[in-house]
């Protein structure tokens, strides 16, 4: 009887290790797949200027003084999980003000219904100037990549070149990237 246990605790042993070693492996697997494509994004765009329609355009950078950086963050309004990550954006908000107080941070929304979006906004809390509504989706027909979470934003020059895009939501390495980019 005890050999039986013990045999069943060496396998249950030997079976929880090959799985924690199979979630890591498929875990580094996908960052790998992530940091991957984050470089082939960031050679493709690097120093290109934003190409965004003429109503979009002046939208986003209506009030951005001279020689600021932008820094654009795209979300579909009309997917309910968008607002919890919205609202984890509001610590970030604060953080990279501080580190520039006078970066340009604007959140493009797609939304089949403006007016539901703001009550979510409203509910969350969630900084109403800080919304740019791009009603034909023009952001995401020009830039696809940026309905994933992890590359759904992108930092801007002063001539609204892109710098670099990433999520500095989805880790601490790219939220010290865009922490260097930004000081510089």
């Amino acid at each position: 009887f005890i050999m039986k246990i013990n045999i069943i605790v060496i396998i249950s042993f030997i079976f929880i290790l090959y799985s924690c070693n199979f979630f890591e492996s498929s875990n580094s697997k996908k960052i790998a797949s992530m940091n991957k494509e984050l470089t082939n994004l960031n050679k493709k765009y690097k120093d290109k200027k934003i190409d965004l329609s003429t109503s979009l355009f002046n939208k986003v950078f209506k009030g951005k003084k001279k020689g600021n950086l932008s820094m654009l963050i795209y979300y579909d309004a009309n997917c309910s999980t968008c607002f919890t990550k919205l609202e984890n954006w509001k610590n970030n908000l604060d953080y990279f003000k501080k580190i520039d107080k006078n970066l340009n941070i604007k959140f493009i929304l797609y939304s089949d219904d403006s007016l539901m979006t703001d009550i979510n906004l409203e509910k969350i809390n969630f900084p109403n100037f800080l919304i740019v509504y791009d009603k034909d989706n023009s952001y995401l027909k020009e830039y696809e990549h940026v309905i994933e979470y992890a590359y759904n934003t992108m930092l801007l020059n002063e001539n609204n070149e892109i710098i670099f895009i990433g999520s500095p939501q989805v880790s601490s390495n790219l939220k010290k990237h865009y922490t260097k980019l930004i000081k510089q």
